[in-house]
C-alpha cells in the first residue's frame, strides 16, 4: 500500500513536471508565434508609415512645385505689369514733358504777339500792320525780332532768301522808313512771286528775283540752293541777311547759300544774319558750318536765339551785340 502511494506521488510529480514543461513549451511556442506576428505587424506598420511618408513627401513636393510654379507665374505677371506700368509712366512723362514744352512755346509765341502788337501800334513806317503768321510762314518771334532790327539798326543792304510774310515787313521798311536802303528777295517759285508781288509796295529799291534751284549731295543726301546767286549779287556787301529759303525741311544741309556768300565776302563789317526754323536738325547743321566759316575768316561775331512756336538763330557782328536786348 505504501509502495502504491509513493508511486502515485512520484507519478503525480512527474506529471506535474511534464505538464509544466508542456505548458512552458506551449507558452514558448505561443510567445514565438506572437512575437513573429508582432514583428510582422510592426513591419507592416513601418512599411505603411514609409509608404505614407513617401506619399506625403510626394504630395508635399507636388504642392511645393505647384506653389512655386504659381508664384513664378504671378511674379512674371507682376514683372510684366510693372514693366508695362513703367513704360506707361515713361510714355506719360514723355507726353507731359512734350506738352509742357509745347505749352511753353505757345506761351512764348503769345508773348511775342503781344510784344509785336504793342511795338508796332504807333509805327510811322509800318503802314500795313496785319500779318498772316501761320503754318510755314514766319511766326511772331521772327516778325518781332526783324522789326526791331530794321527799326533800330536801319540796314542799307538787305538780302532776303525766301519770299513771304517777312517781305511785307522789309518792303515797307525800304519804302517808308529808309529810301536809301535796297532789298533783294530770292525766290524759286515763279507763281508765288506773281501772287505776292501785288501786295507789296511799288518801289525801285525792291528787287524780287527768280532763281532756279541747283541740287547737290551732302553726306549722301540731296540738297538744293539758289542757282547763280553769287553771280547776281556780285560783290555787294549786305548788313542784313535773312535765311529763310529755299524750303529746308527734311534736308541735312538746307539753305547753304549763306556759306557761299560768306566765302565770297558779301558780309558788311557790321552785319546781322537771321536764320529761321533753327529748331530743325538740318538748319542747325547749316548754322554750325556758318559759325565755323566765320571763325576761319577771323570774323568776330556773337549769337543769340528767339523762340516762339518756331526758333530763330541770330548771328551778328560784335558791334551789334546789343540787339539781343531789343
Amino acid at each position: 500500500m505504501l509502495k502504491k502511494l509513493k508511486y502515485f506521488l512520484w507519478h503525480k510529480q512527474q506529471t506535474e513536471t511534464y505538464s509544466k514543461i508542456y505548458i512552458c513549451g506551449v507558452c514558448m511556442r505561443k510567445k514565438i508565434k506572437l512575437r513573429q506576428c508582432f514583428e510582422q505587424k510592426i513591419s507592416e506598420i513601418i512599411k505603411q508609415i514609409q509608404q505614407n511618408q513617401a506619399d506625403t513627401t510626394h504630395h508635399l513636393d507636388t504642392l511645393f512645385i505647384t506653389a512655386l510654379s504659381e508664384f513664378s507665374e504671378k511674379l512674371d505677371r507682376l514683372q510684366e505689369q510693372t514693366e508695362n506700368s513703367q513704360n506707361k509712366y515713361t510714355e506719360l512723362l514723355k507726353q507731359t514733358n512734350n506738352l509742357c514744352r509745347q505749352s511753353q512755346l505757345y506761351f512764348n509765341e503769345l508773348n511775342y504777339a503781344d510784344l509785336l502788337h504793342d511795338t508796332i501800334i504807333q509805327s510811322s513806317w509800318l503802314k500795313e500792320k496785319s500779318f498772316s503768321l501761320f503754318g510755314w510762314a514766319a511766326n511772331y518771334s521772327f516778325i518781332y525780332t526783324l522789326y526791331r532790327i530794321l527799326d533800330k539798326l536801319r540796314p542799307l543792304n538787305i538780302l532776303e532768301m525766301g519770299l513771304g510774310q517777312t517781305t511785307r515787313l522789309t518792303s515797307q521798311y525800304i519804302t517808308y522808313n529808309n529810301l536809301q536802303a535796297k532789298l533783294i528777295v530770292c525766290e524759286h517759285n515763279a507763281d508765288w512771286i506773281d501772287v505776292y508781288r501785288k501786295d507789296l509796295p511799288n518801289t525801285n529799291n525792291l528787287d524780287i528775283h527768280h532763281f532756279d534751284l541747283e541740287y547737290f549731295d551732302y553726306e549722301e543726301q540731296q540738297n538744293d540752293k539758289y542757282s547763280g546767286l553769287l553771280e547776281y549779287v556780285k560783290k555787294q556787301k549786305f548788313d542784313l541777311i535773312i535765311v529763310d529759303g529755299p524750303v529746308g525741311g527734311n534736308k541735312n544741309l538746307p539753305r547753304s547759300n549763306i556759306l557761299d556768300l560768306i566765302r565770297n565776302d558779301n558780309l558788311a563789317d557790321n552785319f546781322v544774319i537771321i536764320f529761321d526754323d533753327a529748331e530743325r536738325t538740318g538748319e542747325q547743321k547749316t548754322i554750325s558750318l556758318t559759325q565755323n566759316l566765320l571763325k576761319e575768316k577771323a570774323i568776330n561775331f556773337t549769337t543769340y536765339e528767339r523762340c516762339g512756336i518756331k526758333r530763330q538763330h541770330i548771328i551778328t557782328s560784335t558791334s551789334y551785340h546789343f540787339t539781343r536786348f531789343l
